[in-house]
């Protein structure tokens, strides 16, 4: 079940079905297709283990860009038992 309403379990949302895949992207700076792509992602196991960096500044250390031209945010949630956000990062 895909939804843009509702943050995966240990993300501080609710869980809409089995399975929530998410992607919210949203438009920074010119918007243009560029080829350079940088991710970061953060994990977390029932809730309680929490680890990683989704830090758009990570994820555009990561791909090795100097000007942001679009960031995406995309996450998956499975039964509430393991979830991941990931910043992705668009630019030159």
């Amino acid at each position: 079940c895909a939804s843009t309403q509702h943050a995966p379990v240990g993300f501080g949302g609710t869980l809409p079905g089995l399975v929530n895949v998410t992607k919210n992207p949203m438009v920074l700076g010119t918007g243009k297709e560029t080829k350079k792509r940088g991710e970061s992602c953060s994990y977390s196991i029932l809730g309680l283990i929490n680890f990683g960096d989704a830090s758009t500044s990570t994820a555009k250390s990561n791909g090795n860009i100097s000007e942001i031209t679009m960031v995406d945010g995309e996450s998956l949630s499975i039964l509430g038992i393991y979830a991941h956000y990931c910043t992705v990062v668009r630019g030159s």
